[in-house]
């Protein structure tokens, strides 16, 4: 009986890789050595493109995406369209901007609801 199976031991490299990678960021963090990450230059324009709508007095308009968040293909970009939202939501209601979201998924429904509402 063998104590590695040919086909895992791939497997159990990856692993313990992994895992020593996460304990090194985990260390250097604690040293205060932590990566910077760069901005993404369209959610910085997030805030430019509500002040416009606010300044004009026109609605904001802002889509989830088309998917399910079970769906395999375009459930995570759903997921992410959600947090974009809750961002988009609370800045409506601090410049006090009127905010319409479309929903395609009923599942989805409560949920942007709920965001909506935080924000």
């Amino acid at each position: 009986m063998a104590v590695l199976q040919s086909g895992r031991v791939s497997g159990l490299l990856i692993l313990i890789y992994l895992i020593s990678m996460v304990i090194l960021f985990a260390l250097r963090a604690g040293r205060g050595k932590v990566p910077r990450l760069r901005r993404i230059p369209g959610l910085d324009a997030i805030d430019e493109a509500i002040g416009r709508a606010a300044e004009m007095g026109r609605p904001v308009f802002i889509s989830h995406g088309i998917g399910n968040m079970t769906d395999a293909t375009y459930g995570p970009q759903t997921i992410a369209g959600l947090g974009v939202l809750s961002y988009v939501a609370e800045k409506c209601a601090e410049l006090g901007t009127r905010l319409y979201v479309p929903v395609r998924q009923l599942t989805i429904w409560p949920i942007a609801v709920e965001l909506c509402e935080t924000g």
